[in-house]
């Protein structure tokens, strides 16, 4: 859980568009430091690990200017369309991306797993995506984890190297 008591966003950067409930490889390269609403609502950002357009990409100081600022505008301008106010507050590295979901990590434990935090039987609230292209508008907000401690979704998404 985020500070705002939703699941942590994760905005997966890749080349191709993906269907809601999805299981895909990602690693964390950042974060972005974001308000909505006046509540923190970081957003993680990771590129999909096995898209060799973005798999190189090791922290989100590597990425592009003009990159940052289309992901800057994109949580922008949806969030204008949800009638939201946001303000974007700046990126911050992978250090900072681990950090917060480990920070995040602990808050679903400490309420007892992810079924009273909100999430399904079997589910890491923690573990949802937001993926991103540049030939895409699409979003797919789905749970990208069965929860469960080294099954095959669960610390491949984050991993500590």
């Amino acid at each position: 859980m985020d500070d705002d008591n939703d699941p942590l966003d994760i905005l997966v950067l890749m080349q191709e568009s993906v269907v809601p409930m999805c299981y895909m490889r990602a690693k964390p390269i950042g974060v972005m430091k974001m308000l909505d609403q006046g509540e923190q609502d970081d957003k993680i950002i990771a590129v999909h690990a096995d898209d060799p357009e973005f798999n190189h990409f090791q922290d989100i100081n590597e990425l592009p200017k003009h990159r940052m600022q289309e992901i800057e505008r994109f949580f922008e301008d949806y969030k204008k369309l949800e009638k939201k106010e946001v303000k974007v507050e700046g990126f911050l590295g992978k250090d900072d991306a681990i950090r917060i979901i480990e920070e995040c990590r602990e808050k679903v434990r400490g309420r007892g797993g992810a079924r009273g935090a909100g999430g399904g039987a079997g589910t890491d609230p923690t573990r949802r995506t937001l993926t991103w292209h540049p030939r895409s508008t699409s979003r797919c907000d789905a749970p990208t984890c069965g929860g469960d401690a080294g099954s095959r979704n669960c610390d491949r998404f984050f991993p500590s190297s």
